[in-house]
């Protein structure tokens, strides 16, 4: 882990790991990376345990849903997922059966234990644990905030400027606004009882001194700039002062990154 360290100094701020990676091999990387003042971020499927492995930041919120389903119901449904074994196009993400971090895992947070939130937040807290919750990209095609969403992604990808966006890169980021769309009531009523259990885990995750950092996945799903603009959104709109959204994309991203006497203030 030194030596993989040592090559990158200089030549990077973050090293990834990914939700495979676990216990004592990721926390040598963790380790030999924050000696040489550089952070680490990942992918999760549980996020109590990647915190404990030194984790900076945590991408998606996958393994907070996971952490968080603590009822035997909840537990069997997660394991009747069961989990991805392959790399899929994003288009294809939104239909999967299976759980693989940065998926649309939306059936998974309705099993969330909110009496657990609390002691899940302190464990976060403790150890410093930023979060991405990367809400724009998971849930943009089911929320109230689609149809003006949608909008403002295709007055920008109209612009004349702009025309030199490949046309297959638009319509995967348009198409992302309609994934539910041919999904039975039902499928929604459990995506919105999750997102709600979502929001209630962040608004309480920020309020109790924990720090969030804005991503949007935009290489595969969401249109870069404005996306990030559209995730602050999603922060306020779950009941984060928007003080702390626009923190979410400045000072605390630049303190995830140990990047902060430099830049984000």
């Amino acid at each position: 882990a030194s030596r993989a360290v040592a090559a990158l100094e200089g030549k990077a701020d973050i090293i990834t790991l990914n939700e495979e990676w676990k216990g004592e091999y990721f926390k040598a990387v963790a380790s030999a990376a924050h000696a040489s003042g550089l952070s680490i971020i990942s992918h999760s499927f549980n996020a109590l345990d990647t915190s404990d492995w030194g984790v900076d930041g945590i991408e998606h919120l996958t393994g907070v849903g996971i952490a968080a389903a603590r009822s035997p119901e909840g537990r069997n449904a997660v394991a009747a997922m069961g989990f991805c074994t392959h790399q899929y196009a994003p288009i294809l993400e939104q239909s999967l059966p299976c759980i693989a971090a940065g998926h649309k895992n939306s059936r998974l947070y309705q099993w969330m234990d909110t009496s657990y939130f609390d002691e899940m937040i302190q464990h976060l807290v403790k150890n410093h644990t930023f979060l991405n919750p990367t809400l724009d990209f998971e849930w943009k095609g089911i929320i109230d905030r689609t149809a003006q969403f949608e909008l403002e992604d295709q007055k920008l990808f109209f612009d004349p400027g702009l025309q030199y966006v490949p046309i297959d890169e638009r319509l995967v980021t348009l198409g992302q606004y309609h994934w539910a769309d041919a999904r039975p009531p039902s499928d929604r009523e459990q995506f919105l009882k999750g997102y709600k259990k979502v929001q209630e885990f962040l608004r309480k995750f920020v309020a109790a001194g924990g720090k969030l950092y804005s991503g949007t996945d935009s290489a595969s799903a969401n249109t870069p700039g404005l996306a990030l603009h559209h995730e602050m959104q999603l922060f306020v709109d779950a009941g984060i002062p928007p003080m702390q959204a626009l923190l979410s994309s400045t000072k605390w991203a630049a303190e995830m990154a140990r990047m902060d006497k430099n830049l984000g203030t």
